[in-house]
């Protein structure tokens, strides 16, 4: 996903708030892990320049076989930038990312961090949000870890609007299919909390919910109109289940 200039300066800020993380000379690993792939990404060299394929073996394992907190520290960053431009691809899904801050226990870390990462996450959702979701990731993989990081969803789930570019309400009708649990299943939303999970609901259930997807279904070409179909089927089974 090519970075908007709010999501680059998003990145370049976090860049700078990890800036007195010290790059780690070794790191403690299981035996049984590769210690070439370990050692390829100690080399010195620019953070910058550590591709997807130079972490992904890294991050996979952080801080449960490979490294510590403070290693993912000085690493992070350029996961989260490797991050916004191939979500998913080599494990880095936004979702991970978080199970990764948790474990490393980020709500202890200074709050110009905790906010660097954050801002990460709110300009990469508001930068897929209004794109075509079959060319850029999904804006519902960086909601889902704001609101994981129990962040209120509230002001992310407002972006769209009546009258928006179809690209957006098929953001939107792809955000709705994720979050819309199928009838007797909330598994879907059951990983957020109680609180986050009640803001879902209401915002499935609002009328304009579905009124903009009928928008959508409205002008949608025949290749796309079942992401809308879908959605409002999903919300009629909701809906009859809450009755």
């Amino acid at each position: 996903m090519k970075a908007t200039p709010s999501l680059q300066d998003a990145i370049n800020a976090v860049y700078s708030a990890f800036s007195d993380v010290r790059r780690p000379v070794t790191m403690d690993a299981s035996p049984v892990k590769n210690r070439a792939l370990i050692d390829k990404i100690l080399m010195p060299m620019s953070l910058k320049k550590l591709t997807g394929d130079d972490l992904g073996y890294y991050f996979a394992s952080a801080m449960t076989t490979i490294g510590d907190s403070r290693d993912f520290r000085y690493f992070l960053p350029r996961i989260l930038d490797i991050a916004t431009q191939e979500a998913g691809e080599n494990g880095f899904q936004p979702w991970l990312i978080v199970h990764k801050l948790i474990y490393a226990n980020w709500d202890l870390w200074p709050a110009e961090k905790r906010a660097a990462i954050l801002d990460v996450f709110s300009s990469a959702f508001m930068s897929a949000a209004h794109r075509d979701p079959h060319e850029v990731p999904e804006a519902h993989e960086w909601l889902t870890g704001l609101m994981l990081l129990e962040e209120n969803p509230e002001p992310y789930l407002a972006v769209w609007r009546r009258g928006d570019p179809m690209p957006s309400l098929l953001q939107f009708a792809a955000t709705v299919n994720w979050y819309c649990p199928s009838p007797g299943d909330r598994e879907g939303i059951g990983d957020f909390s109680e609180a986050i999970q009640h803001r879902i609901l209401d915002w499935l259930n609002n009328p304009a919910t579905r009124a903009l997807l009928e928008e959508g279904s409205s002008r949608a070409s025949e290749a796309d109109e079942w992401n809308f179909q879908l959605a409002l089927s999903k919300l009629d089974g909701l809906q009859a289940e809450d009755r």
